[in-house]
């Protein structure tokens, strides 16, 4: 259950931040959503908090990927792991609070 509020989490906090910030669209899957907002809070790629989450969120290989974000959704069979889970949410937990940060600068 975790593991799908994580997921759900990422990608409402990215839809809403777009929404807010009046980002163009053209996001249309989570993958590129989490693009769009990991450029706008670092465009650079040199914050360490969200390398994790930049590795993440576009590589195909590896046990972490948004694949799997979409299985722990999608697949009946999907059984994550608690450590998975816990490195999922520390990843993206860091773009979450920028993105709230961003926003509330934007609104000033």
């Amino acid at each position: 259950m975790a593991a799908i509020m994580v997921r759900i989490v990422v990608d409402i906090v990215v839809l809403d931040a777009a929404d807010q910030l009046g980002w163009k669209r053209g996001q249309n899957d989570l993958k590129s959503r989490i693009a769009a907002a990991l450029h706008q809070v670092d465009p650079k790629q040199d914050n360490p908090a969200l390398s994790d989450a930049w590795r993440f969120s576009q590589k195909d290989e590896g046990a972490l990927v948004l694949k799997t974000l979409h299985q722990f959704v999608h697949s009946w069979q999907s059984n994550p792991l608690t450590s998975e889970v816990r490195k999922l949410s520390l990843a993206y937990g860091p773009l979450l609070t920028q993105l709230d940060d961003l926003i509330e600068t934007k609104k000033r």
